[in-house]
């Protein structure tokens, strides 16, 4: 038997004893031939040791002269509605995603989870439509367990969000992330330093920044540990009883909102309380230049796509019996709403 490096379309045609176009289909999972041919097609592959290796078939169609060629994926949403690719971190994800994918020789496309449709349907719809891998976006609270026909697809998840399946994912480094940013915070001067975010929020992240405040108070004199703010929702009232209470010289949040409700309390931004945001806004003009901690979320669909295109390379499909991380660390990005050095 030839060596696995050296096994082509043609030597699995001869042994199913079908075209090298059904070998093909077959190992795309493209519409076009039986399930029973797919199946024992895929099977001989394995045997044999073949792999496919999307980059070096994009690399051999520019050689050649001829339009490179994309293998399809998917970057699905599991949302309750179909804007999810509005949501920044989403942007930012795909952003990455793309670039990497484009170098791998990849075409990623969003797609939609519609809940109207069964995830059967929707398993049916992606096979068909020949994507090679799903790449799941953060999914919606109400959608943390997706029951794909998984056996169908090689998949990788963004962040931690998705409960079910355990699939290979990628995710910002967001114990690492708070520990930066408060030692940061330390080495300027600030000391109180509190946290207040959703409950969802630390869910999401399965408790990492919330427990990165507890390690880093370990830190620091019992008289400056604050009681990080954790509520759903996470209001004004709550957020004015928590100030007045732990009495921070700086805070950590997300959004702009706490800041609004800090000045109508009466508090001057930087100047009598510093703010740092713990996800980082993409640039819009005009907008003031946070502090924050950068997740380089980019970086992190980056990360996810080239997960995806190992399971693709290597003929991974389903379930991994191990799941697999790996964790993009964040970047302190020193702004407007802290001082230079307090004081």
């Amino acid at each position: 038997m030839k060596k696995s490096e050296s096994v082509t379309l043609k030597d699995i045609a001869e042994r199913a004893g079908v075209s090298m176009m059904a070998v093909s289909m077959a190992l795309r999972g493209r519409p076009g031939v039986s399930d029973e041919t797919r199946e024992k097609i895929k099977a001989l592959a394995v045997e044999m040791g073949y792999r496919k290796d999307p980059l070096l078939s994009s690399l051999s169609a520019r050689r050649k002269g001829g339009a490179r060629h994309f293998n399809r994926l998917a970057y699905v949403g599991a949302w309750e509605t179909d804007d999810f690719m509005g949501i920044g971190y989403n942007r930012q994800f795909f952003r990455g995603a793309t670039e990497a994918g484009k170098e791998l020789g990849y075409d990623l496309e969003p797609y939609w989870l519609n809940p109207e449709l069964s995830l059967e349907r929707h398993s049916t719809i992606l096979h068909n439509r020949g994507f090679d891998g799903l790449l799941i976006a953060p999914v919606d609270d109400e959608m943390k367990k997706l029951n794909l026909d998984w056996k169908r697809f090689s998949a990788v998840a963004l962040g931690r969000s998705l409960e079910s399946p355990a699939l290979h994912f990628a995710s910002a480094n967001h114990f690492g992330g708070m520990i930066r940013v408060c030692r940061e915070l330390y080495e300027l001067g600030y000391r109180r330093i509190g946290l207040a975010m959703r409950e969802s929020t630390s869910v999401r992240t399965q408790g990492r920044w919330s427990g990165a405040m507890l390690e880093f108070n370990r830190s620091i004199p019992v008289e400056l540990q604050l009681t990080p703010l954790i509520a759903d929702p996470l209001s004004q009232e709550a957020f004015g009883t928590w100030v007045q209470r732990e009495k921070p010289d700086v805070v950590l949040s997300l959004g702009d909102r706490p800041i609004q409700w800090l000045s109508e309390i009466g508090f001057r931004i930087p100047e009598d309380m510093g703010y740092v945001m713990l996800e980082r806004m993409e640039d819009v003009p005009g907008q003031p230049k946070f502090s924050a901690l950068d997740q380089n979320l980019p970086e992190v669909g980056r990360a996810a796509l080239k997960l995806l295109h190992a399971d693709i390379a290597a003929g991974n499909r389903g379930v991994p019996a191990i799941r697999s991380s790996l964790l993009i660390d964040g970047s302190w990005v020193r702004g407007e709403r802290v001082r230079a050095s307090v004081k």
